[in-house]
């Protein structure tokens, strides 16, 4: 977990200083910071893969957002029935 831990931190310490996101950093600089990179860290660091991933509740998955926005909506309605 340190080992992972520090090259990630190097790896987005890079990112800020090069002007780039992990997904456009290019493959040898994130071989410099560890052999085990390969082709699939761009589908292990792509946003929308990382979002989908997230699929738990409060999550950022869209599935569980929309669940949330349905939650949300029901509290507001209840609000405004008890004023009514």
């Amino acid at each position: 977990f340190r080992d992972a831990y520090k090259i990630t931190g190097g790896l987005v310490k890079l990112c800020a200083g090069k002007n780039l996101t992990l997904d456009t950093l290019p493959l040898p600089d994130y071989k410099d910071a560890s052999e085990l990179f390969g082709e699939d860290i761009y589908k292990a660091v792509d946003l929308d893969n990382c979002v989908q991933k997230r699929d738990v509740a409060g999550g950022p998955a869209p599935q569980r957002v929309l669940e949330e926005c349905a939650r949300a909506a029901e509290t507001i309605r209840a609000k405004f029935r008890e004023l009514e």
